[in-house]
């Protein structure tokens, strides 16, 4: 099945909008005891970090206005494969820190994808335009690339 990147998009704000509402009226102490939540949150990070694998192969222009898209990544691998070193704080931390950034970028990205034409997106000219332009694009309303920072770099 051939996807487009509003699919990937699609399924990322969607896992992230699960996370929102599995953890809705939860702090630290709740999400740790309950098992059935931190094991759903996880699935999603897991759901949500594979989009951002897949849209990054599909569209390595567009996940580079996610901040911190590799870091991600990084954490759905550790989820997946480090899963005996899982700390439920640390998860908990990008329930409450990450997300809600990711969330609204994600957001804007759906909404302003159809914006971009395919010559614009993937011509040479048009990268070195806004890699040399640390400002947000006007004409689609997406945020601009950002540098990396370390809220997902949690392990």
């Amino acid at each position: 099945m051939v996807r487009d990147a509003r699919s990937y998009l699609w399924d990322i704000q969607d896992a992230a909008n699960a996370i929102v509402r599995f953890t809705q009226g939860l702090n630290a102490e709740t999400f740790a005891e309950s098992e059935v939540v931190h094991a759903a949150v996880e699935r999603k990070f897991e759901i949500l970090g594979e989009g951002l694998n897949q849209l990054s192969r599909f569209d390595p222009i567009l996940v580079q206005h996610i901040p911190d898209f590799r870091d991600i990544v990084s954490f759905r691998n550790l989820l997946i494969h480090g899963y005996a070193i899982v700390d439920l704080d640390q998860v908990w931390h990008a329930v409450v820190e990450a997300l809600p950034g990711l969330g609204a970028v994600v957001a804007a990205c759906s909404m302003n994808w159809g914006r971009l034409n395919s010559s614009d997106r993937y011509a040479p000219t048009a990268l070195t335009r806004r890699a040399s332009a640390a400002v947000s694009d006007t004409a689609t309303g997406m945020p601009p690339p950002r540098p990396r920072c370390r809220t997902w770099a949690v392990f």
